[in-house]
């Protein structure tokens, strides 16, 4: 039987990396629970739309937009540890057992082979990028008790009874409220070059030089941005006149990035 390509292998093979930045990458990911595709993108290896991109052409996988192709009806079959802990988040059911499932990495066998024991589903596997998988699973998930008692949080229920129902009590609070700023504006983060923002399938680049970059794709629109601006006003002036591509949530995020921007500079 053939071997089954890794994501290190088809990126490679796509002439989408190095081999010197994939060992690299490697060797940081080796005695973690790191999935090798956070770490690519988070060390600018390579950028999410990249990834996406030579996945879906290496696989024949296409590409969803999670938060139009969520059911509810599957938010419960997978809990949020084995969702965060593989980057994946379920979608829906379909017939002869299946259950539709977003990833960032389809080629990840590991995952694949644990949720279909956990589920007992055999997976469809679309692809999403990370940021919005994760502000979804913020969004949708709903925590349980199966989130607080599994191996990777056994180390939590150490100690004495009291001090730990107030630790967990602290920590979901926090969790949960992180996760609700996730879900209502995405991510932010912030660089020696640049403040970026990612939510919706869109990513807003404001660089320290003054120049702004829209890229991503409007839930209406035929194709994906790539576009380079001088100024806030440019920008502006652009949503204006795009402004049936994007969908209500797309345009609500742009707006509170524009303004958050502008406060923050």
């Amino acid at each position: 039987m053939a071997r089954k390509k890794r994501l290190g292998d088809l990126l490679l093979a796509a002439g989408a990396i190095r081999r010197e930045d994939l060992d690299k990458a490697l060797a940081i990911q080796t005695g973690s629970d790191r999935r090798l595709g956070y770490l690519l993108i988070n060390m600018d290896i390579i950028s999410e739309k990249d990834l996406q991109s030579v996945l879906s052409e290496q696989l024949d996988i296409p590409i969803v937009d999670v938060y139009s192709a969520f059911n509810a009806e599957v938010k419960k079959l997978i809990p949020r540890y084995l969702c965060r802990k593989y980057n994946v988040i379920p979608l829906g059911l379909a017939d002869h057992n299946l259950l539709t499932i977003a990833m960032v990495d389809p080629s990840d066998h590991e995952a694949v082979s644990t949720i279909e024991r956990y589920t007992g589903k055999v997976l469809q596997p679309c692809l999403a990028s990370h940021s919005d998988i994760d502000s979804a699973i913020a969004h949708y998930i709903p925590w349980s008790p199966r989130d607080l008692f599994n191996r990777q949080n056994a180390w939590k229920l150490t100690g004495a009874a009291v001090t730990l129902a107030l630790a967990l009590t602290v920590v979901m609070v926090v969790q949960y409220n992180s996760d609700q700023t996730k879900a209502r504006f995405g991510t932010k983060q912030v660089t020696q070059t640049a403040v970026l923002y990612q939510h919706h399938d869109l990513m807003l680049k404001f660089e320290r030089s003054g120049k702004i970059t829209l890229s991503g794709h409007g839930a209406h629109a035929r194709g994906s941005y790539s576009i380079t601006f001088n100024s806030i006003d440019s920008l502006k002036r652009f949503i204006l006149n795009k402004h049936n591509d994007f969908s209500l949530e797309q345009q609500q995020w742009i707006n509170w990035v524009l303004g958050n921007q502008t406060r923050s500079t």
